[in-house]
C-alpha cells in the first residue's frame, strides 16, 4: 500500500524498535541505518523472529523525486512462502 497517512505508518511500530516519527522527521544525514541499498538508500533496521522478518528503509532524498517512497516497509513469513513482499511505501 502507498499512502501518505502517519496513521497507516504508525501501525506498524509495534514491529521496530526504530522510532517512525523521529525517522520521518529525521535529515536523511541524521538517518542511522544498518546498512545500505544497491540504490544507496538506507537500510534502517532488519527486525526477525522466527515467525516474521521486517526490513524498513528509508529513501536517500535524491531518489524521491524518482518515484522512490520516503519509507519502506517490507516482510516475509510462513504466508508468503518466505518471500518479501511490501507492507507499506509512505511518502511524507
Amino acid at each position: 500500500m502507498r499512502t501518505n497517512s502517519t496513521q497507516e505508518l504508525l501501525k506498524y511500530q509495534s514491529y521496530l524498535n526504530t522510532d517512525l516519527l523521529e525517522l520521518v522527521n529525521a535529515d536523511e544525514d541524521q538517518v542511522k541505518y544498518v546498512g545500505k541499498t544497491h540504490y544507496g538508500d538506507a537500510i534502517v533496521e532488519e527486525a526477525k523472529n522466527e515467525d516474521i522478518h521486517i526490513n524498513l528503509y528509508r529513501s536517500l532524498d535524491v531518489n524521491i523525486p524518482y518515484g522512490d517512497a520516503f519509507i519502506i516497509i517490507e516482510s516475509r513469513n510462513a504466508a508468503t512462502n518466505w518471500e518479501w513482499e511490501i507492507l507499506l511505501e509512505y511518502d511524507a
